[in-house]
């Protein structure tokens, strides 16, 4: 695969064709806003430098407090540090307690979200375990938590029940596309995706591209995968020595090639990196990624859980006319914007 262009010739590119990095284009009024956070490692407060726990709870609170109208937050995979029962619930107890402080004090914690990463197969250091075993304990502990989360109004709450699942926002209009492995490959880090959940995401992205109106515009579409594609964000060079082992999705360019070329109406949040944000981002592209400027546009999200900064992820703001992405650290005192990228439809 060839290496991506350059950040320059991109933004050119994209803003004569698409329109994307101009934030006084969107004129509407917003329809609906969610966040979107990664790698909260939950049982990795025993090691050092990490502070899982904590930032988990800053991060919930300053969005209930502050983003009370956000309708989902996402986890981007790696939702817990291995794939012992007891992380699982560590982190059912942490949401609980959480759910229950902010009521107390008059907030309510946002629906929730998960995706499937490779810590979620992990046992610690290179130990995996069985495939299907740790996909259904995923699955089974994730939709425990969602159950205690409640439903909530303008988001689906089917259960997950495969490597990939499809959920709605905005009252049914759109979607989300959650993405998992289908396999642990030979470096348990990587991903593969299998032509069947391939197809299954072509289809839906089409089925997305037909529901386009006159009056409505590009209808967005958003896709999450916890693993890179290769030669995108920060750390996805599989050919980097620094880089080599980290872990990318080993079946990028089907991937692109079946379901995202041609579709700037997609927006995929991936993460793993733990890449965290640089305030000289208009001239990084490091945690941005065009693949073309009639194609995909992807962000990589930090890491939640081993950051000794404040807590950092999306916030998504989606109008009839467009979506505004911006990059935030999370506070007690409220979100504090550290970027902001529009893509204007």
């Amino acid at each position: 695969m060839k290496k991506r262009k350059t950040f320059l010739s991109l933004l050119i590119a994209a803003v004569a064709t698409f329109g994307i990095y101009s934030a006084t284009a969107i004129k509407a009024s917003a329809q609906y806003e969610f966040d979107v956070i990664s790698d909260t490692h939950i049982g990795s407060d025993d090691q050092g430098g990490w502070h899982a726990t904590k930032n988990l709870k800053t991060t919930l609170e300053c969005i209930a407090k502050y983003n009370s109208n956000d309708q989902c937050v996402v986890f981007n995979g790696d939702n817990v540090d291995t794939a012992y029962q007891d992380t699982y619930d560590q982190l059912y107890n942490n949401i609980s307690q959480i759910k229950g402080d902010l009521s107390n004090n008059g907030y309510k914690i946002p629906y929730m979200y998960f995706n499937i990463g490779n810590h979620e197969y992990s046992f610690g250091g290179t130990s995996t375990g069985n495939y299907q075993t740790c996909l259904n304990n995923f699955n089974y502990n994730t939709n425990r938590i969602r159950s205690l989360i409640g439903s909530r109004p303008g988001v689906t709450d089917s259960a997950r029940n495969n490597s990939y699942d499809l959920q709605y926002i905005n009252n049914k209009n759109d979607r989300l596309a959650f993405l998992g492995t289908d396999e642990i490959p030979s470096n348990p880090c990587d991903a593969y995706l299998n032509p069947s959940q391939i197809d299954w995401l072509s289809s839906t992205i089409r089925t997305n591209r037909n529901e386009w109106s006159n009056s409505r515009g590009k209808k967005p579409m958003f896709v999450f995968l916890h693993q890179p594609l290769q030669y995108t964000v920060y750390g996805s060079d599989p050919t980097n020595p620094n880089f080599s082992g980290w872990g990318t999705l080993l079946n990028t360019d089907t991937l692109e090639q079946y379901a995202l070329n041609g579709h700037p109406e997609v927006i995929m949040f991936t993460g793993h990196t733990h890449r965290e944000f640089s305030n000289a981002y208009y001239g990084d592209s490091d945690n941005f990624c065009s693949l073309g400027s009639s194609s995909a546009s992807i962000f990589g999200v930090p890491s939640l859980g081993n950051t000794d900064n404040d807590p950092e992820g999306y916030h998504v703001t989606v109008y009839s006319d467009g979506v505004v992405v911006q990059g935030v650290k999370y506070r007690s005192d409220g979100p504090q914007q550290v970027n902001t990228r529009t893509i204007n439809f």
